[in-house]
C-alpha cells in the first residue's frame, strides 16, 4: 500500500484511499491502476501524467525553426487549440444569473453552489440575505456586492460578481437605492447599464422612480439597458396567467412600450412557485441595444437544481458586440474641401431663420440651434468619413518602460499632459474690462462690435480640438463672412437677457499620445 511520508512540519501527509472506500488500485511496475470516483484518485492521476521517462523529456538543445526539421515538435495539438477557442469565447461572454432569494440564508447559499461553475458569472439578486447590521454578507470569498445601504430600510436589491470582474463593472451609486442596484458593465469599450431591482407590490407606482431614472440615464447616454426584476405584476406581455394586481402589469405594460424597452421572457415556465400557485413575475427588461445582446434567456427547471427559493433560477448570456474588429468612422477636418464647405454655408444661412428677431430665451436656443446644424452639415457636406481604429495603446513613462494596463496608460498621459502634482508659473493673461453703460448709450454694440468677435475668432488656433458639437475653430473661420451678422445678433441677445444657450455650456476634454520625438508613443 502507497503511502506519502509525513510532511517536515510534524503533520502526517495523505495517504492513498483503499480499496474499500474508493475502489480498487492494483501496483504494477512503476505506478498504480486507479478507479473510482476520488478526489484524491483523479489528482493522483494528474499528478502521475506528468511524470515522464528520461527517454521523452525534451531535449535542451535547440530546435531548428524549420517546420520541416524532424526534431522540431509541434506542441499545439486539437484538444489545445478546442481548449483556447473555448478560453476566448468565455472572455467575451459574461453569464447572468438572475433570482430573488426570498431574505433567505439557505437560498443564498443554494444560488452560490448554483454559480460555482459558471464562467463570468454575475448575479442579479432579489430580496437577498441581510444580517443584522442590515448589510449583504459576502456570499463567498471571491466575490464583490454593489447595493446601497439605508440605515432606516432593509437592503432589497444587489448585484454579485466575481472578483476577476473587478475591471469591467463600476457601481452607479447615484442612480442606486435599497431597492435597485445600478453598475456600468464595460465589454471591450461597449458600456451598457445593468440593474437589479425589487418592485413592491404594495407600491401603486408601477414601475417605481428607480426604474424610470435607470432607463432615461441609459437612453440620455446612448448605452444598452438590462433591468433584472421581481415586478410583483402580472400582464399578458409576459405570459402571466392571472391578472389580479390592481393594474400594476398594465402601467408596467405601458411603460414598456411608451419608452421602447423589451421583456427578454419566453416561453410559459414560471418565475414563482410557492406549491399553492405559480406565476411569471420575475422579468429581464432591455432597451433596444440591450436586446441585441442578450442570448439564450430561459428559466432553469427546479428538477435540475437545489433551490430553496420559491423563484426559480433566471439564466441569460450577455456577449459582446463584435467591436474589435469593428470599423469606426471619423473626419479627418484637414481634408475639408472649403469650397464646397463655404457654398453650403452660404446656401444655409440665406434661409429665413437667419432673419427673425431674438426677443426670448427660446428664440436663442432656436437660432443657436440651427446655426449649430448649417456649420455641422456644411461640415459633412465638404468632408467624407473615414475608417479608423480607436484603441489606447502603451505608453512610454519617464523611467524609459511601457505602461502595463490602459489605467497606468491614462494616468501616465495626465501627468504628462496637465503637469500634475507641479506648480503653474504661467502668468495669468490680461482680461480687458468691459465698459460700463453708463460710457456708452447702447453698450451691446461697444462690446460686441464686428470687429471684436472676428478679431477672437481669427486668433484662434485653426485646429485646436472641437467642442463637443465638433465644431473645429477652422470651420467659424472659413463661415465667419457668412453667419457673421447672425453671431452679432445671438451674442447681443444672449448678454442682454443673461441666458447662456444650452449648447454653450457643455464641453469636454480628451487625451492624445504624444510624438514619439517627444518621449511618449
Amino acid at each position: 500500500r502507497a503511502t506519502v511520508p509525513a510532511s517536515s512540519a510534524g503533520s502526517p501527509g495523505p495517504v492513498l484511499p483503499t480499496n474499500d472506500t474508493y475502489g480498487t488500485h492494483t501496483p504494477t511496475g512503476t505506478g498504480c491502476m486507479m478507479t473510482g470516483p476520488s478526489r484524491e484518485i483523479n489528482r493522483y492521476k494528474r499528478c502521475k501524467k506528468q511524470i515522464v521517462a528520461p527517454s521523452d523529456r525534451i531535449s535542451d538543445t535547440p530546435v531548428s525553426s524549420d517546420p520541416g526539421d524532424p526534431r522540431r515538435r509541434t506542441r499545439t495539438t486539437e484538444r489545445g487549440k478546442k481548449a483556447i477557442d473555448e478560453k476566448r469565447e468565455r472572455e467575451i461572454k459574461f453569464e447572468f444569473t438572475q433570482i430573488n432569494t426570498k431574505k433567505a440564508r439557505q437560498a443564498m447559499n443554494d444560488l452560490a453552489v448554483f454559480v460555482s461553475n459558471i464562467h463570468n458569472p454575475i448575479i442579479l439578486v432579489q430580496e437577498p440575505y441581510v444580517n443584522g447590521k442590515n448589510t449583504i454578507p459576502r456570499m463567498v470569498e471571491n466575490t464583490n456586492t454593489i447595493s446601497k445601504i439605508n440605515p432606516e430600510k432593509k437592503v432589497r436589491a444587489c448585484i454579485i460578481y466575481h472578483k476577476s470582474l473587478e475591471r469591467y463593472i463600476w457601481p452607479l451609486d447615484h442612480l442606486s437605492n435599497e431597492d435597485c442596484a445600478v453598475a456600468q458593465l464595460t465589454i471591450d469599450q461597449q458600456k451598457m447599464i445593468i440593474a437589479s431591482c425589487y418592485m413592491d407590490r404594495e407600491d401603486e407606482r408601477c414601475p417605481p422612480e428607480s426604474i424610470e431614472e435607470v432607463t432615461k440615464y441609459a437612453k440620455d447616454h446612448n448605452v444598452a439597458l438590462i433591468i433584472g426584476c421581481d415586478a410583483n405584476a402580472h400582464n399578458d406581455m409576459w405570459n402571466s396567467p392571472t391578472i389580479n394586481d390592481g393594474g400594476r402589469g398594465e402601467r408596467l405594460e405601458e411603460y414598456l412600450l411608451i419608452n421602447d424597452l423589451t421583456c427578454e421572457n419566453v416561453g410559459d415556465t414560471p418565475t414563482f412557485n410557492n406549491g399553492r400557485w405559480q406565476n411569471i413575475i420575475d422579468l429581464t427588461i432591455t432597451n433596444a441595444t440591450g436586446h441585441d445582446v442578450v442570448n439564450k434567456w430561459h428559466v432553469v427547471p427546479e428538477s435540475e437544481v437545489v433551490n430553496s427559493s420559491d423563484h426559480n433560477f433566471i439564466r441569460f448570456e450577455v456577449n459582446e458586440k463584435k467591436t474589435k474588429n469593428e470599423t469606426r468612422t471619423f473626419r479627418d477636418v484637414k481634408k475639408t474641401d472649403w469650397i464646397i464647405f463655404q457654398e453650403e454655408i452660404s446656401r444655409r444661412t440665406s434661409e429665413e431663420w437667419t432673419n427673425q428677431e431674438i426677443v426670448t430665451c427660446e428664440d436663442i436656443e432656436r437660432v443657436n440651434h440651427k446655426l449649430n446644424e448649417a456649420i455641422i452639415g456644411s461640415y459633412h457636406t465638404g468632408n467624407s468619413l473615414k475608417k479608423m481604429t480607436n484603441t489606447l495603446r502603451n505608453v512610454r513613462k519617464k523611467n524609459g518602460l511601457l505602461t502595463e494596463s490602459p489605467k497606468e496608460a491614462l494616468d501616465t498621459m495626465i501627468k504628462a499632459h496637465f503637469n500634475v502634482g507641479e506648480t503653474q508659473t504661467d502668468t495669468a493673461p490680461v482680461v480687458e474690462t468691459a465698459p460700463t453703460s453708463g460710457e456708452y448709450p447702447n453698450i451691446e454694440d461697444k462690446i460686441f462690435n464686428k470687429e471684436r468677435p472676428r478679431k477672437a475668432v481669427h486668433e484662434l488656433d485653426a485646429y485646436k480640438a472641437a467642442g463637443p458639437n465638433g465644431i473645429y475653430p477652422i470651420h467659424l473661420q472659413k463661415a465667419w463672412s457668412y453667419i457673421e451678422d447672425t453671431m452679432s445678433d445671438l451674442m447681443k441677445a444672449s448678454y442682454r437677457m443673461g441666458y447662456t444657450p444650452v449648447l454653450m455650456e457643455e464641453i469636454y476634454w480628451s487625451l492624445y499620445s504624444r510624438s514619439r520625438k517627444e518621449g511618449l508613443l
